[in-house]
């Protein structure tokens, strides 16, 4: 399935975790990598990108429980529910505590699984790389992304 990955990070060099992620998953030769990392976002341009891919997924650290500013800005801007039918939206996180921290990990994903539902997309399982989990993980997600 044609996808695109759209990293949401204001600070996308610094941070290991989702560098990690890129390096291995744009590999995979049908992966597109496009970053956001400024508040700047042309709407038009943002639209005509995605359009071009059947799976959109947005990958991006957890800041207090949600997406970075530049992230929500984006989707505020760029989201048109008419364009996005009958696509896949897939998420992507990283976290900077481990795992037993997120008590109800689902909510993080609330958001996303009614965007999917108001925009007739198909919600697929999210991805979470937590803090100290291994490298090796990263292996589950390019066995999702194959599908």
């Amino acid at each position: 399935m044609k996808t695109i990955v759209v990293l949401f990070h204001p600070t996308p060099d610094k941070s290991a975790r989702n560098k990690l992620i890129e390096t291995q998953i744009k590999a995979l030769p049908y992966v597109t990598y496009h970053t956001v990392s400024s508040t700047t976002i042309d709407a038009a341009a943002e639209q005509a990108l995605l359009k071009q891919y059947d799976r959109i997924v947005f990958q991006y650290p957890i800041y207090w429980y949600n997406l970075p500013g530049c992230g929500k800005l984006y989707l505020d801007a760029v989201l048109d529910k008419e364009m996005f039918k009958g696509k896949h939206i897939k998420v992507v996180n990283t976290t900077g505590a481990p795992k037993f921290v997120y008590k109800k990990p689902e909510v993080l994903f609330n958001i996303w699984q009614n965007i999917a539902g108001y925009c007739g997309m198909t919600y697929e399982e999210p991805f979470i790389l937590y803090a100290m989990e291994k490298e090796s993980k990263i292996n589950e997600l390019k066995a999702q992304l194959a599908k």
